[in-house]
């Protein structure tokens, strides 16, 4: 569990296994099919930028690719899963949308980045690190 600050507000997130049914609840989707992959994919650009130290236009043109990939709809979605699972009372994704005045997403995954991954994505592949890194990185520009 972790609590961050979004509009002002602290909202507890679960990254348990239970917020990917929760998703697919919802979506009708998979979320690691459409979420993972790509961020796995950035976290794998990060890594080679940790130990290039080589950020070129051309890693952060493919980086922000990776990240299109996912959606930002998506990942509002596995937000809002992380949420929901969390806090029962979270209305659904729709209502919860509607309530937001902003939601800075990059700025978000930053801070959550870490636990996700931990908790999502093999630890032995993805340094947590990177993921700062990167989302670090995206929300400079």
């Amino acid at each position: 569990m972790k609590t961050i600050k979004i509009n002002g507000k602290n909202v507890t997130l679960s990254f348990s296994p239970y917020s990917l049914l929760v998703y697919k609840q919802q979506f009708g989707v998979e979320p690691l099919d459409v979420v993972i992959t790509p961020l796995y994919n950035i976290c794998n650009l990060v890594d080679e930028v940790i130990i290039t130290g080589d950020l070129n236009g051309e890693v952060l043109l493919t980086i922000a690719s990776k990240l299109s990939e996912a959606g930002h709809i998506n990942l509002y979605g596995i937000l809002w899963a992380f949420i929901k699972t969390a806090n029962d009372d979270t209305p659904d994704f729709f209502e919860w949308m509607k309530e937001l005045e902003d939601l800075p997403i990059i700025d978000i995954l930053y801070e959550i980045g870490p636990d996700f991954v931990s908790s999502m994505v093999t630890k032995k592949k993805v340094n947590p690190l990177a993921v700062q890194v990167l989302l670090s990185t995206l929300a400079r520009r």
